[in-house]
């Protein structure tokens, strides 16, 4: 005989996997805002940091100033020893916000963001949903610690990268 509708419901079938999936989707947004507000607050303030900053918004700035955008150049010299990838990011971020900190920043912020939803899903997967939640608690306080605000708020290739 199979179960009713009503059995189902109360023994945790349909619904109940509604109502589990509906928190859980309320909980991986709540996670995202509240590394984004982490990651992205006061990302302009700064002026760049030695030495990898300003070589990166250089050489993007000097893709607008000679309108190439296959080889970027740092001084005239051709810079290719990082991938186009994070130059093109960046020359969006510049496109849509200008030629400023905040612009040159935003791609390894936004790979920081990235970072922070792929270790979570990684985590419910591995784990469960409360354990990727006290990870990134965990990682929130190394956050505040320093090391983590300072690697992904800075313009660097490997922070896009996951540092």
């Amino acid at each position: 005989m199979l179960p009713t509708a009503s059995g189902i419901l109360r023994s945790g079938g349909v619904e109940s996997t509604r109502v589990q999936t509906r928190s859980a989707g309320n909980g991986l947004v709540a996670l995202l805002v509240i590394a984004s507000l982490a990651i992205l607050a006061g990302l302009g303030n700064a002026t760049f940091w030695e030495p990898d900053e300003p070589r990166f918004a250089e050489a993007t700035r000097q893709m607008f100033h000679r309108g190439d955008f296959v080889t970027p150049y740092l001084n005239g010299v051709p810079r290719f020893e990082k991938p186009i990838l994070f130059y093109w990011t960046q020359a969006a971020a510049f496109s849509a916000f200008g030629d400023n900190e905040f612009a040159a920043r935003l791609p390894s912020a936004l790979a920081g963001i990235g970072i922070v939803l792929v270790l979570y899903l990684i985590g419910v997967e591995i784990a469960s949903r409360r354990a990727a939640l006290l990870y990134f608690i965990s990682a929130m306080r190394r956050r505040y610690s320093g090391s983590f605000s300072l690697a992904k708020r800075r313009c660097r290739l490997t922070c896009s990268l996951g540092c």
